[in-house]
């Protein structure tokens, strides 16, 4: 998929950054990412039409000044790039959460191996982190658990490992799902 990126710049940058993303969040732009004179965003290029930015209220504005500058963005799979690139993270001593083609530890208690691909849960982001930490104090032997937004299914498999009876994992994105399957049978 092609996009086109859009470098914007504001003069005054407050409030009229955030002014400007909101209209051109209507409009088919994607992923705003902030830089210290205005912002970076992305459209498709089967979705682009200039005139439309230039037809916005506050383009014609006296009371900011908008420039932009526009080029075709690499074709780039970035959460590719990002998933071959991810280190592994380790909790305490005692969990290896790593990708495969990371290498093997055998040298800590619980090795959990994940595809990541577009879900939530590598462990890098505090939350999962933090919940993992979490559960090497809790007893799940035996017992229900229930993984609710499972991501990429990573505590659900750490419950089933720690000794669960019965593991739910949920998720209502389809991608998550799949992927949490996935993941789930990499189990050992």
């Amino acid at each position: 998929m092609k996009y086109t990126e859009y470098h914007f710049n504001v003069k005054p940058l407050e409030p009229w950054r955030d002014i400007l993303i909101a209209f051109l969040s209507e409009l088919p732009f994607e992923s705003f990412v902030e830089t210290e004179q205005g912002f970076l965003t992305y459209i498709k290029v089967e979705e682009e039409d200039e005139q439309l930015i230039k037809e916005l209220p506050i383009m014609s504005s006296p009371e900011v000044e908008i420039s932009y500058e526009k080029k075709l963005s690499p074709d780039i799979n970035w959460n590719e790039e990002w998933e071959k690139n991810f280190p592994p993270v380790v909790i305490e001593d005692q969990i290896y959460l790593h990708a495969d083609f990371h290498p093997v530890r055998n040298d800590l208690p619980f090795s959990i191996k994940i595809d990541p691909k577009m879900s939530f849960g590598t462990g890098h982001h505090e939350t999962t982190y933090n919940m993992l930490h979490a559960m090497l104090t809790m007893n799940f032997e035996g017992k229900d658990v229930l993984d609710m937004g499972s991501g990429t299914g990573v505590l659900a498999i750490f419950a089933k490992k720690r000794g669960a009876h019965y593991v739910e994992a949920i998720d209502i994105d389809e991608w998550s799902y799949g992927n949490a399957l996935e993941n789930s049978k990499k189990m050992k």
